[in-house]
């Protein structure tokens, strides 16, 4: 079973996220700030990640750019969601290999779900 990190603040979107992914068979693993995601990350080492640009604690950007620099290697796929579409913002993810930059109001779940099952390898 492939495993999923949820990094969101908001308790409400991370409980739909979690509940999308586990009916897509997936282990959902969630943090509620960017610390907790890096520690999550290291502990559970999950197949893909989805997160928020802006925690408390830790930014999702600060949260990416550490597990990249703590683990250069990992293929891991990252989807953002977020409700900044800042050029800065999107830039800084492209340039961490994020999958996509999904702005919060626009992608259904099942299509952030859909998209992390696209860049996974087959079981």
């Amino acid at each position: 079973m492939k495993k999923v990190l949820i990094a969101e603040d908001d308790s409400l979107l991370r409980t739909v996220l979690a509940n999308q992914f586990a009916m897509s068979g997936f282990e959902v693993v969630t943090a509620q700030d960017g610390a907790e995601g890096v520690e999550l990350y290291f502990k559970e080492k999950p197949d893909a990640v989805v997160l928020d640009v802006m925690m408390p604690k830790m930014s999702g950007l600060e949260m990416l750019e550490q597990i990249r620099t703590m683990a250069p290697l990992a293929k891991t796929p990252f989807v953002i969601l977020s409700n900044s579409n800042e050029l800065e913002h999107v830039a800084r993810a492209a340039d961490d290999g994020v999958i996509a930059y999904l702005i919060k109001s626009d992608p259904q779940i099942t299509a952030v779900v859909n998209l992390i099952r696209e860049h996974l390898p087959p079981d």
